[in-house]
């Protein structure tokens, strides 16, 4: 004689049963359950762990002043390295200027003729000779006369004697100043010419008057050089192509009465 009992009402509160005994808010299904802690702890810390092993071995992080410190080093050595190459070959270059530019003359003598803006030398050779009481001798090959000339004037050069040169110009001539003068560097540079030869390939008579002529000269001088003292090679001369021009000559007097051609 019982009746049946009604279906049971929903807990107070508006939750259900899903059937585990677990109480659900109303409105949320069985399956949207929150996850047990245990799980979601271990869901958290497993990209942690993973970074962890990623990182191991890996070396530890350099501040920034540690990251630039080589590079800034390797400048600085760099510009240190660069002034000192600089100062270096700047040395280098003033040594040599001073060994072979300055101490070393670069120019040789002249052709002989005479540029009219020397003056003349009143020392090398005793001044202005007295007129020589003799005729000056007869020359009929003005060529070979004026070779001799120029021999004794290669010879004072090759030889360092500029008392040689009394015997190739009159003393009043200005190329007898600009040749003692060539001298006089070469005797301070320690130097002496080496295979000077003034070749003279025509001279021919313009005029003669009493002890004075005037000839037409034709001359060049090949290449020579510059030795030291040991003979050493110091400075290459070029010499200088064939020219043409007119030369006065002077009779001059010996010390021993006679008379001799000068270039006056």
């Amino acid at each position: 004689g019982r009746g049946e009992e009604p279906p049971a009402g929903p807990p107070p509160g508006g939750a259900v049963h899903d059937g585990v005994n677990v109480p659900v808010p109303e409105g949320v299904l069985a399956d949207d359950r929150r996850p047990d802690r245990r799980t979601a702890a271990s869901a958290a810390t497993a990209p942690a762990a993973k970074e962890s092993r990623g990182r191991r071995g890996a070396p530890p992080p350099v501040p920034d002043d540690e990251d630039t410190a080589g590079p800034k080093r390797k400048d600085r050595l760099w510009i240190v390295s660069t002034l000192v190459a600089l100062l270096v070959v700047a040395g280098v270059a003033i040594v040599g200027w001073r060994v072979f530019g300055d101490d070393t003359p670069n120019e040789g003598p002249g052709s002989g003729a005479s540029s009219g803006e020397s003056e003349a030398s009143t020392d090398l050779c005793g001044g202005p000779q007295p007129a020589p009481t003799v005729p000056p001798p007869t020359v009929t090959d003005w060529t070979q006369e004026v070779q001799r000339l120029y021999t004794l004037r290669a010879q004072a050069f090759e030889e360092s004697n500029p008392e040689l040169l009394c015997q190739v110009h009159a003393p009043t001539n200005g190329t007898l100043a600009e040749d003692a003068g060539t001298l006089e560097q070469y005797a301070d540079a320690e130097v002496h010419t080496e295979g000077l030869v003034f070749e003279v390939v025509n001279a021919e008579l313009v005029s003669q008057e009493g002890g004075r002529a005037t000839v037409t000269i034709t001359q060049r001088t090949p290449p020579y050089t510059l030795v030291n003292e040991d003979g050493d090679v110091e400075q290459e001369m070029e010499g200088f192509e064939e020219m043409t021009w007119e030369a006065d000559l002077v009779a001059v007097a010996n010390p021993d009465g006679t008379s001799s051609w000068r270039f006056g």
